[in-house]
């Protein structure tokens, strides 16, 4: 599971890729997570969940049409994680 909520993925019982378990705004300003990586870990890691509930992760999946919105089905979208490109 991805997400930039991490308490979710504990409270669901699910684990996120080491890589994403910090999806923080400060490290994304800071280019230490980009687009790139987050999508390579989505295929690394075979993620079948991508939760985006704070909003902060948005500019991790670029533009629409990006692996996210060809891949993933979107089924619901919650607060500001609902304006990212995948609602």
């Amino acid at each position: 599971m991805i997400t930039d909520a991490p308490q979710l993925a504990f409270l669901a019982g699910r684990r996120v890729p080491p890589p994403l378990v910090d999806t923080s705004e400060a490290r994304i300003r800071a280019g230490a997570l980009g687009a790139e990586l987050a999508i390579d870990v989505l295929r690394d890691y075979d993620v079948d969940t991508v939760v985006l509930w704070t909003g902060q992760a948005r500019g991790l999946w670029g533009p629409s049409g990006t692996l996210v919105d060809r891949e993933l089905i979107l089924v619901e979208a919650f607060g500001e994680g609902s304006t990212s490109s995948l609602a």
